[in-house]
């Protein structure tokens, strides 16, 4: 027997469990993914990550991440990002989610369409504390952990607006926009 074509939403796409959140855009230097499962390797451009994926760049190394929704998320050097969750359903937007963690460098962020469809879906740890989107619209952002106090070290917004919280809930003064 000969196997039937599959399209781009075939079968095999279905049965697999694993859900995608997006492709490794671009890569230059050393990047190292690392899974849930606990399996690390080198990053190259066009590799398909999920929820559960961490990135980790070298004194050398940059990475761009393209995701399902549009949202991009660049890593600088020396940087690690965990992506804790990461759902998108573009019929149900309502049901779609994504929670980064940056532990240690910087990145910088151009939200996409889980983020214009409802805000509060869209989350950011930085260190000790969280960074809100308060623009209702695309917002792009770039962001650093300070090493010391593993907290916002540095934070700037070029389109839209954003809030920096302790994880405790307890605001941290000001905010950063282009107001």
């Amino acid at each position: 027997g000969r196997v039937p074509a599959q399209g781009p939403t075939g079968g095999i796409g279905r049965a697999r469990r694993r859900p995608l959140a997006g492709l490794v855009n671009s890569v230059s230097g050393t990047v190292y993914v690392g899974r849930d499962s606990g399996e690390a390797s080198l990053v190259k451009a066009g590799d398909v990550f999920g929820p559960g994926t961490t990135f980790r760049t070298t004194t050398e190394g940059n990475v761009v991440l393209l995701f399902a929704d549009g949202q991009i998320v660049g890593l600088s050097k020396d940087s690690t990002l965990r992506i804790e969750d990461y759902r998108f359903e573009a019929r149900e937007m309502k049901t779609s989610t994504a929670s980064f963690d940056l532990q240690r460098g910087s990145m910088s962020v151009v939200t996409g369409a889980i983020h214009t469809a409802n805000p509060n879906a869209l989350n950011f740890s930085v260190g000790e504390v969280s960074i809100g989107i308060l623009s209702k619209d695309v917002t792009a952002f770039i962001v650093e952990v300070d090493p010391k106090s593993l907290g916002v070290g540095f934070a700037a917004v070029a389109v839209g607006e954003i809030s920096v919280r302790r994880r405790t809930g307890a605001p941290t003064p000001g905010w950063w926009g282009d107001g």
